[in-house]
């Protein structure tokens, strides 16, 4: 058995070769992850398959668990993949997002778009002339929001996937104001994205909403936002019910892979979670350890140093799966420290709830790696009788 690689551009195609044969693969696909403030490496996993006669043999465990090596080796700080039930987290991951929907009814979107103001705007099917600016708006909504991606113009292959169309809204100077992204079919209105630079467009674009379903003859349609989304915001004033979903080892799962760059890049972050915070002018460190080393925390009147190891002060140690669904915000500290036995006392609760508040992890619809970059075909090894 070996494990081999194919590289093409941002996409690493990792193979088992077995007998010349190609029986077990995945793609490993460079992204940029944020993480607050700022954005790490994240290596995302994709076209994890394995041929059925080789099977229940340990080719897709030795793989993984190479793959976890080599996104380690490279200097990746976290990775992703949108697993089937109960098999990734044999190798680390852990459920990061839950599956949200916010359903809106096409009569109250339709009075919530009747404005005055719409006239000043006006609403057309986007191009990809658009795709500069349409990335523009996108930075600007994801700004700071924990687990978004960072797109490139490069290689984002467009708002309007497989099954779905854009619409863009422009002002009378033709400057790009919002977009929104849903699907084609004419059996419901599943709203993929949506966005905008200032909160005048929105009754622009819940307007087209209405049209489409009146269109489509829906009574209610439904779209994947975070609760605190500007845009949820504007449904909320409007009435909109939503549905939450926490999974168990299935769906967006995360683990992180360098524990010391993670909490680097999010310095400044936790730093002005301390300053806002009873503890902007005290002096404390805090230390955690998981699998992947120890990391402490240094307070000294809201100035906050992040390094290695640690001696000192209190230490909670955590299993890294536990530590990731903190860091995003997916689990609150208390719970993670519930959940792993963990007795600490009542000032580093506090702290690591400070340090590490509850909050809404989200990855657009648009960028979970739907798109095929390698497969098994592009191997160039002979697979005689496979």
């Amino acid at each position: 058995m070996e494990i081999k690689q194919l590289d093409r551009g941002r996409s690493h195609l990792r193979v088992v070769v077995v007998d010349s044969r190609v029986v077990s693969w995945l793609t490993v696909i460079d992204y940029r992850m944020r993480v607050g403030s700022s954005n790490v490496k994240m290596g995302a996993i994709a076209e994890v398959e394995t041929k059925r006669r080789f099977r229940k043999k340990g080719y897709m465990r030795a793989l993984m668990e190479d793959t976890v090596r080599y996104m380690r080796n490279r200097g990746d700080v976290m990775s992703v993949v949108f697993g089937i039930s109960d098999f990734y987290y044999r190798f680390g991951y852990v459920s990061c997002i839950p599956s949200r929907s916010l359903s809106v009814y096409t009569r109250v979107a339709e009075k919530a778009g009747d404005s005055d103001q719409n006239r000043r705007f006006r609403v057309r099917k986007a191009r990809k002339a658009d795709r500069e600016k349409l990335l523009s708006i996108y930075d600007h909504n994801t700004k700071g929001r924990m687990c978004t991606l960072v797109r490139d113009v490069d290689y984002f292959l467009g708002y309007a996937k497989v099954g779905q169309e854009a619409a863009v809204v422009e002002d009378g100077r033709r400057r790009l104001l919002g977009y929104v992204v849903h699907n084609r079919n004419d059996r419901d209105l599943r709203v993929a994205e949506v966005a905008a630079v200032t909160p005048d467009v929105y009754p622009v674009l819940m307007k087209r909403l209405a049209s489409v379903a009146i269109k489509r003859r829906v009574g209610n349609f439904t779209l994947d936002l975070t609760p605190d989304d500007p845009f949820a915001e504007f449904c909320h004033r409007q009435g909109c019910q939503w549905t939450r979903k926490y999974h168990k080892n299935a769906h967006t799962m995360m683990q992180v892979i360098d524990q010391q760059r993670l909490f680097r890049a999010m310095r400044r972050d936790l730093e002005r979670r301390v300053r806002h915070s009873e503890y902007a002018n005290r002096l404390a460190r805090l230390t955690l350890k998981t699998e992947l080393g120890q990391t402490t925390f240094k307070l000294a009147k809201g100035h906050l140093e992040v390094a290695s190891g640690g001696r000192r002060g209190k230490t909670i140690e955590l299993p890294e799966g536990q530590l990731t669904q903190l860091v995003v915000g997916y689990r609150s500290a208390g719970d993670v420290l519930d959940a792993a036995g963990v007795r600490a006392d009542e000032r580093s609760c506090r702290l690591l709830a400070i340090l590490f508040p509850l909050g809404h992890p989200r990855i657009w619809n648009g960028d979970r790696f739907e798109e095929r970059h390698l497969g098994p075909d592009d191997f160039p090894l002979p697979r005689n009788g496979g």
